[in-house]
């Protein structure tokens, strides 16, 4: 996976103080909140100009854990695994709870409880979080993995997008949709202690109909739709499968 920070990426700032799943959403009773005394979330900022992160103010190799589940449950033990190797963030793929849009755009709120859950146990284990926005796998019509049969916007499901390509279509219905869906998480999750960052798209280029011209506009495009959400300016990442291609990217 090679992963980019888009260029001209403001200061994270802190405050003060893989498998995909199906798109069912669970109905299994929720996990209870963390009732141990939480960890200290430590700082973890990437300064204008630097190209490595900082841990409390000092250089540091960060290291992370892409974990995925289909359950609530399965992300607890990895969670205090990932803080018993000393590792300080972990990415999640959004999608592992299903797809968390409805076919107009809205919000699943059953869907974003569940993440608000994960996301308040990360932090009493002391671990930062990377969402993931989106991934290829559910804008992929052709061969391969695809979960485009089960996209809320798909108009077989009654969205508005008769391809994949649509979401990479400038001032496209479907476009709109999802990026006004991934503004509204991230005003919902800006304010939290322990979000690292932002992660757009997971290996974009691997979507149908998506060329690298309208790639890497709509990446930029929600990068733009997110540093104007998240008012602590965090970095902004998205990612592509190496396959040699997009040079530009």
């Amino acid at each position: 996976l090679l992963c980019a920070w888009l260029a001209g990426c403001a200061p994270a700032k802190t405050p003060a103080a893989a498998g995909p799943s199906p798109q069912v959403i669970e109905t299994s009773p929720a996990a209870p909140l963390p009732t141990s005394t939480p960890e200290l979330v430590p700082q973890i900022t990437l300064a204008p100009g630097e190209h490595y992160l900082r841990v409390d103010d000092q250089p540091r190799f960060v290291f992370s854990r892409n974990i995925a589940g289909y359950q609530q449950a399965h992300f607890a033990p990895m969670l205090s695994w990932t803080r018993d190797a000393g590792d300080a963030f972990v990415r999640l793929q959004l999608d592992d709870f299903g797809m968390g849009y409805r076919p107009d755009g809205s919000l699943d709120e059953n869907w974003a409880a569940q993440w608000d859950r994960e996301f308040d146990e990360a932090q009493s284990k002391g671990i930062h979080v990377l969402p993931v926005f989106g991934v290829w796998y559910e804008w992929n019509s052709g061969p391969g993995y695809s979960m485009w049969a089960d996209n809320p916007l798909n108009q077989a499901k009654g969205g508005p997008a008769a391809s994949p390509a649509e979401l990479f279509k400038p001032d496209s219905v479907t476009q709109a949709a999802w990026m006004e869906w991934m503004r509204t998480l991230v005003e919902r999750w800006a304010p939290r202690d322990n979000i690292l960052g932002w992660e757009i798209f997971s290996e974009v280029n691997l979507a149908s109909g998506v060329t690298q011209s309208s790639g890497v506009a709509f990446v930029n495009h929600a990068a733009e739709v997110i540093r104007a959400a998240d008012h602590l300016d965090r970095p902004v990442t998205a990612s592509l499968a190496e396959t040699g291609t997009w040079p530009d990217f």
